[in-house]
Order: structure tokens, then sequence, then C-alpha cells
């Protein structure tokens, strides 16, 4: 977890232990001793710079101490200007020999240094500065949730999503603590929260997320954010389910709306297309769906059009024809390559898939499996991987290729369970459902 920062083991150390270390330190130099619990601070591996402000030494001073410490065996030097803890437990022992207030405070100076060497988008840096704000007290919880928010960004944009949901469910809690009454803030870092957890395979807890925030945008009768907090909460295809609780959330953010053209009235419509399938009378989802794009276009919003081509292609799969959707497809993934969105890449080139198949473009599809593979790669996520098989396995099975298929068809099943993902299950199910219709294997089918 990243408040574990520092690789710690778990409860506290034994007096034992502890006392251990306190022997194999006691023959350095007072001075040194005292930079090396509020190095241990910083962390089991640090820079000069950094344990010199948190000891508020001057480089040269601080540099000596450190020497004293790696001739002693405490330290290692492991670059120019940075040092690492021989153990773990050194780190934690020599931490622990502070009191609160002086740990608080080396914390608070540990969070300024770093924060003075971060740049916008050094996700570790400001990761670390967020939690040293955090440890440094209530007085500054709210330097912790703003480095929590830069750092959760970045993570983010490294695709890091895991990472973001902790930063971010921190950030969460230390605002619903110090500033309950703050509700944009506290509605915003839960929908940003939601949005993580779901981009890293954690469904429910996305949704529940989201579902806190709507219900703080209600309270507020802030009918914007509400809204964000439901496209969030809608953001997650799940096949062949249709999410009632979804329809009425998605029916009260549109009554809350002026009527006419607007950016999230058409999110909404898009949205609310591709959650009314699947249906038994899909011309309104296609209507709307198409209505949504045509709302985008009419706004002239880059950003938007690529929202809502996501969306509203959702309620044309299956239904729709495939020659055009082929056509807004296309145009989602030339749109997601530009604004250097990854995850909507990989979408479109999974959409791409079944449109040219359906038209029967077979080096089409193997083009898009190509870049649908080369697209996966940049995500660890298995949810972004098992797809990759699973379309590998139903193009082998639409050829009459069994053997093939069922290879594809385990590597996708392994890639599922690894990550626990339902969504991937159901479609794992409705591909053996498949499987077993084409090859007339009626046990398999009652089974």
């Amino acid at each position: 977890q990243l408040w574990a920062l520092r690789g710690a083991a778990s409860g506290p150390l034994p007096d034992g232990v502890r006392m251990a270390i306190r022997e194999h330190v006691r023959h350095l130099p007072a001075p040194t001793q005292a930079l090396l619990e509020r190095a241990a601070i910083v962390g089991r591996e640090f820079s000069l710079a950094v344990a010199a402000a948190a000891a508020e030494l001057d480089l040269a001073a601080a540099e000596l101490q450190l020497a004293e410490g790696v001739r002693g065996g405490v330290l290692q030097e492991v670059g120019a200007g940075r040092y690492r803890f021989q153990h773990v437990l050194m780190s934690e022992a020599l931490a622990d020999e502070l009191a609160p207030a002086a740990r608080a405070t080396t914390h608070r100076r540990a969070a300024e240094a770093l924060e003075r060497l971060a740049v916008a988008d050094e996700g570790a840096l400001l990761t670390e500065v967020a939690f040293h704000y955090r440890r440094a007290g209530a007085a500054f919880a709210e330097q912790a949730i703003a480095a929590a928010q830069r750092a959760a960004a970045a993570a983010m944009r490294r695709l890091a999503f895991e990472d973001a949901a902790e930063l971010l469910a921190a950030a969460r809690d230390d605002a619903a603590a110090t500033t309950p009454a703050d509700l944009p803030r506290r509605i915003e870092l839960g929908v940003r929260l939601g949005e993580a957890q779901l981009r890293a395979g954690r469904g429910e807890a996305g949704r529940s997320a989201c579902l806190e925030a709507a219900a703080l945008a209600r309270a507020a009768r802030d009918s914007e954010r509400f809204a964000g907090a439901v496209l969030v909460y809608g953001a997650q295809v799940r096949p062949g389910v249709v999410d009632e609780r979804l329809l009425g959330l998605l029916d009260e953010a549109l009554a809350a709306l002026p009527v006419g053209d607007g950016a999230l009235r058409a999110r909404l419509i898009g949205r609310l297309a591709a959650t009314l399938q699947p249906c038994n009378l899909p011309a309104r989802p296609i209507g709307l769906a198409l209505e949504a794009i045509a709302m985008a276009r009419r706004l002239e919003d880059p950003a938007l059009l690529l929202d809502v081509l996501v969306s509203g292609g959702s309620a044309l799969m299956d239904y729709g024809d495939p020659a055009i959707r082929a056509g807004l497809h296309g145009e989602l993934v030339r749109l997601a390559a530009e604004r250097a969105q990854p995850s909507l890449l990989f979408r479109g080139h999974a959409r791409l898939i079944f449109d040219h198949l359906e038209l029967g473009e077979r080096a089409a599809v193997d083009d898009h499996l190509r870049q649908l593979g080369a697209a996966a790669s940049a995500f660890r996520q298995p949810g972004y991987h098992w797809p990759v098989a699973l379309y590998r396995a139903m193009v082998a099975l639409l050829e009459g290729r069994f053997a093939d298929a069922d290879l594809a068809a385990a590597e996708a099943a392994e890639t599922v369970e690894r990550g626990g993902d339902d969504v991937g299950r159901r479609c794992l199910a409705m591909h053996r459902f498949g499987a077993a219709w084409v090859r007339a294997d009626d046990e398999a089918l009652d089974a």
C-alpha cells in the first residue's frame, strides 16, 4: 500500500530487535545518531538534501554525519547523494526513537524539502510529499490533500490506477474529517476515486465511491456534480446487463439540467443510450445515441465528441448498421490517439473487430486484433489483456479452428481469474455458450 511506503514490518518491533539495533548504532557519534533518526523518518532510502532539511543541517555537515553512518555499517551509499539503511528494521527502530512531536515536525520538514524537488508529473516524489504531510498532523491536512491529488493525477497519466486509488481514498477521508462542509471538494475527490477504482478493475468499490459522491451532490443540490458522479458510475461497460439503478440516476441527472444543447446533457444521453441496451425495441437507444453524437458535433468539442462516441457507440453494438458503426469507431480511434487516451484507443479497436467481422472484412479484423494487443501492452491491469485472447478465440471459433479457439479461451480464462474480473467471467461464459452452440455440443449447452 502507498501509505506503507517504507516496506515496514507489520506491528511494533520486538524489544529484542529494537535493543540490538540501538546497540549497533550507539558507538556512532551523537550528532550522527540524531541525523539518522530523522533520516529514518524520510524512509529506508533517502537523499542527502532531504535528510539535511529534515534535521535542519547544512549539506556539508549532513554529508559528514552520513559518511559516519556508512563507515559504521548502518547505511550504504546507493548513488550520488543517495543513501539506504542496511535493513528496513534499522530505519523503523531509529524512527521510533523520536518523540511524537519531533516525529511530526520531521515529517513536515521532509514534505517541504520533497515539495521543492518535485515537478508537476513526478508521481513518486509527490506521493512522498503527501505521505509526509499526512504524518505531520492535522494542521497540514490541506497540504496532504493537495499533494495526494497531484500525485493521483500523475499516477492516472502513468496508467497506475491502483496507486491513484490509494492516494485519492486517503485524500477523500482526510477531507471528510477536516473540512466536512466543503462538499464540492468531497464530491470531486469521491468521483475521482471512483474513476480510479473502476479503471483499476475494482468495479464494486468504484461504483460505491461514485454513489457516495452522488448522494453528497444531491444533498447540496449541485446538478452538475451529480451528473459527473453518475457518468463515472456508469462508465464501466457490463455486457448484457441493464443497470436499473443507473437508469434511474441518469433520468434524475437529465431532469435536473437545463433543456438544450450542453456537454453534460450530451454525455448523459449517450450514457443513457448505452445503458438501455440490450433492449427489445433497440430503435430508441439507437436514436438517443445518434442524438448525443449530433449534439456533441454541434458543440464542436473534440473531448466531448470522443466521450459520446464511446458511450453512444455501445448502444449501436449488435444493433446498428456495421458500416455506420465502423465509421464512428474509426473516428473514436483517431480522436483517442490524438488526445492520448490509451484506454479509449483500446476500446475503439475492440469495437472495430466486431464491425469488420460483420462486414466480412477479414484482413481488417486481423489488423485491429494486432492493434488491440499493442494498445493492451500499455496497461498492467488484467482487464486490458483477457479481451485480446478472448477475441482471438472468437475469431478462431467462427473459422472452425476449434483447437486454436480452446487455447486462446484458456489463456483468457487464466487472465480473468488472476484479476478476479467479473465482467471477464461473464464474457467467457457467453463465449463458452457460443462455442458449445457452434459445435452442437448438447451436453455443454445443458450445463
